[in-house]
């Protein structure tokens, strides 16, 4: 059984934002009594391998955390929750008998920031793990950086993982539809909250670029001021005379 800790990182040092002050109180409301822990530069060896050391050299924390994740829960066992993750409801008790959980993204790839839950030394984490360890920070896919969840939507995908957004368990993993832990709508920049939603992931990323952010936020605005059918149909014209 998944053991009741919540388990996130903190690195660099920084000021927590408003935001995320906002997601770690909802942990504390939704799941009294739960272990949580936060790992920083004070408990956690940064160093461990070269693919987390280059990344904390080069002060890119969320990468940092990438590698941590796996190898805390590898070791501890429980939810590994990134910091603008924000529960709505508490996480159900039936979720825990599972040998490991996590979810998509509202693309079809799995995104272990919004959630990843696991026993202790389960099969999976140490695939992971393993496949951090022989990685150099900075890789490339399609002109960008590789991210976790290139990462981990590929090794699952290997082992039968299906892109369809549905329920399913590969390898001892259950993966979860989109609106459980994600029901965010990237081309609106928008949540969908349905009656099965458990948590909402904001997409702080503090990591991206600041023009990439200010980007998405335009597109949230205009979808919010026109409405999403209407701002839709408006980016389909504007995409076909291009």
């Amino acid at each position: 059984m998944i053991p009741q800790k919540i388990h996130y990182c903190w690195f660099g040092n920084n000021k927590k934002p408003k935001l995320i002050q906002k997601c770690i109180a909802s942990w504390k409301r939704y799941l009294p009594g739960w272990e949580i822990i936060e790992w920083n530069e004070s408990n956690y060896d940064v160093r461990k391998n070269g693919y987390i050391a280059e990344a904390y050299r080069m002060k890119k924390w969320a990468f940092v955390v990438d590698f941590a994740r796996f190898d805390i829960l590898n070791r501890y066992g429980g939810i590994f929750l990134d910091t603008d993750v924000e529960l709505l409801k508490p996480i159900p008790e039936k979720l825990l008998e599972y040998e490991a959980f996590t979810g998509f993204e509202s693309e079809g790839k799995i995104a272990p920031g919004l959630i990843y839950a696991s026993v202790a030394g389960h099969k999976m984490l140490k695939q992971l793990i393993e496949e951090y360890e022989k990685k150099e920070f900075g890789q490339k896919i399609d002109g960008r950086m590789e991210n976790i969840v290139d990462i981990v939507t590929g090794v699952l995908e290997r082992q039968g993982l299906q892109r369809n957004n549905a329920f399913q368990i590969i390898n001892g993993v259950a993966v979860f539809p989109s609106e459980f832990f994600c029901c965010f709508d990237h081309e609106t920049q928008s949540f969908a909250i349905t009656s099965d939603t458990i948590s909402i992931h904001h997409y702080f990323a503090s990591w991206s670029p600041w023009y990439r952010r200010f980007y998405f936020k335009c597109i949230k605005i205009a979808a919010k001021v026109l409405g999403k059918e209407r701002y839709l149909r408006w980016k389909r014209r504007i995409k076909n005379r291009l």
